[in-house]
């Protein structure tokens, strides 16, 4: 029997499985099968509760099937699976996480120190800690002076307001007091799946003569890890039609990016061009659009309404390219099957007065959850 990839990504269920076989004894192929098809299988006797339990474990092994042919598809795979594309098939390893830093402030009393060399440690109040990458002398008191710390993870999460870094691990001395005047930065995560699958389908367009739309999302993706979406402008600048020019509009987490990235970009990807075009790049322009409306869900799954529309919302804001779709606004439907985020579980939908949104090319659409949700029997 041939299958097609569509078909294993498909798994049937047990109950599936259970089905089919109790109809195949039902109408066996021969009629000498009749008395030892329909004679053992009754319910309740050991060979149907067998037949449950082979159900069980053949639906197990299409889950299997499925993972394994979607792991070996760039659209589908993930994790491991898709690290594995990425090193063996493209040769392009997932970005690892950045280490945040940052500048301390200690503050030593008269009769503290001096200490040292010692390596130095301080976190925040919900302890994500910071330590020197090598020992440091604490001079004689009074005195103050400044160090930069590096987090102990990576991770966007160590990237802490000012004023946060406020509890002295080492040297722990009375008395001693430490603050960080500015904000850490230069914290990232390990790349995520969506992101380094963004990455590795774009690395096709580096592989041809030209330089193609892909090719520009690439070397952005290459350039700063603070890039999460990219939207390339073949013939605009500044908004305005300009055969000469590639503008390429960058956006991070919902947010716009940061200046040094702008220029990482540019520096990054302007050596690769043809030599014709000229290169812009710009932030893009968060907008918030919330959406309203009344939700009506099925008792059992009142609690976890809110947060399951949130997550909808958001996994639709993150397909929503920078500027929109070409093809014309953002179409209510497409919200409104969003905040409907599961047809077992949802009974009804009715969203708020709706004008299609038709963003700018720069503005990047975050959608928000304003909606009410009540409960009805099930």
């Amino acid at each position: 029997m041939a299958f097609s990839y569509a078909s294993l990504l498909l798994p049937r269920s047990a109950q599936q499985i259970i089905n089919d076989s109790l109809a195949f004894m039902a109408s066996p192929p021969e009629p000498s099968l009749i008395s030892v098809l329909t004679a053992n299988w009754r319910t309740g006797g050991p060979y149907r509760t067998l037949l449950y339990r082979m159900g069980q474990e053949a639906a197990l092994l299409y889950q299997i099937i499925a993972g394994l042919a979607g792991s070996a598809s760039l659209p589908q795979a993930s994790g491991g699976w898709l690290d594995w594309l990425g090193e063996g098939y493209l040769g392009e390893p997932r970005q690892g996480g950045e280490f945040a830093t940052v500048d301390v402030q200690f503050t030593i009393p008269l009769g503290a120190g001096p200490l040292g060399p010692i390596e130095l440690r301080a976190q925040t109040g919900d302890g994500k800690v910071y330590a020197s990458t090598q020992p440091e002398t604490l001079p004689a008191g009074p005195a103050v002076v400044a160090f930069t710390l590096r987090a102990v993870q990576t991770g966007t999460a160590y990237n802490v307001g000012a004023g946060l870094v406020t509890q002295l691990v080492t040297p722990n001395v009375l008395g001693i007091a430490v603050t960080n005047p500015a904000p850490a930065s230069g914290g990232y995560d390990v790349e995520s799946d969506d992101r380094y699958r963004q990455r590795l389908g774009a690395k096709w367009g580096i592989l041809s003569t030209g330089s193609t739309q892909a090719a520009y999302v690439y070397w952005a993706l290459q350039a700063s890890k603070e890039v999460q979406k990219v939207r390339v402008y073949a013939n605009l600048h500044l908004g305005f039609f300009d055969p000469s020019w590639v503008t390429v509009v960058l956006a991070g987490n919902n947010t716009g990016v940061s200046p040094q990235s702008l220029a990482d970009v540019y520096l990054y990807t302007n050596p690769r061009i043809p030599i014709t075009a000229k290169l812009a790049t710009g932030t893009a322009l968060p907008i918030t659009y919330n959406v309203g409306g009344s939700v009506q869900v099925f008792d059992p799954y009142f609690a976890e309404a809110p947060a399951a529309i949130g997550a909808s919302l958001a996994e639709l804001t993150k397909r929503i390219p920078i500027g929109g779709y070409d093809a014309g606004p953002i179409p209510a439907s497409e919200i409104q099957d969003a905040v409907f985020w599961d047809g077992r579980k949802v009974y009804d939908v009715t969203l708020a007065s709706y004008a299609p949104i038709a963003p700018a090319y720069a503005d990047l659409v975050v959608l928000v959850d304003q909606t009410t949700v009540s409960s009805v029997p099930l």
